[in-house]
This record gives structure tokens, C-alpha cells and sequence, in this order.
């Protein structure tokens, strides 16, 4: 049985969060340029990320769920991780 190793919806929400958060973007990547080569290296390990997530989450669909749900709360997130 072959896996189903689709990352579009993963790469969509980084896509969505890009054109709707420019602001946070900008305020922890620095530059527009700075998040696509972040999401142009994610591409180029799509599969062993997509393997990766299945193997964390049980899914794609619920890896990218988490991710869309750490994004919402970015500056949160990243506060923390700073006070560690």
C-alpha cells in the first residue's frame, strides 16, 4: 500500500499564513524573501516531513492542523521558546 505523502494543504496554510500575517512575517523572519527559502527548504524535504509527520501526529492533515493552530499564536510561541 503506498502512502499518501500530500503536503499541499501543509504548504498552503504557510502560503495563507504568509499573505495574512505579513506583519509576523516580517517581525521574525525579516524578509518575505527570508519565510519562501524556509518554505522552499521544507519542499525539498517533503517526504521524509510528511513521513515524519505521520509517524508524530498519525496524519498530515493533523500535523498541519497543529501547525496552523502554533501560527496562531506565533508571538506566543515564540516568547516562550525565548524565556527557556
Amino acid at each position: 500500500m503506498k502512502e499518501n505523502l500530500d503536503m499541499s494543504r501543509y504548504f498552503a496554510a504557510l502560503e495563507a499564513f504568509k499573505e495574512e500575517h505579513h506583519d509576523e512575517v516580517i517581525k521574525y523572519w525579516k524578509t518575505e524573501k527570508a519565510f519562501d527559502n524556509m518554505i522552499k527548504q521544507f519542499r525539498k524535504k517533503e517526504k521524509q516531513m510528511a513521513r515524519d509527520a505521520i509517524k508524530s501526529f498519525g496524519s498530515i492533515d493533523k500535523y498541519t492542523d497543529a501547525m496552523i493552530e502554533n501560527l496562531g499564536h506565533l508571538t506566543e510561541v515564540v516568547e516562550e521558546l525565548m524565556r527557556m
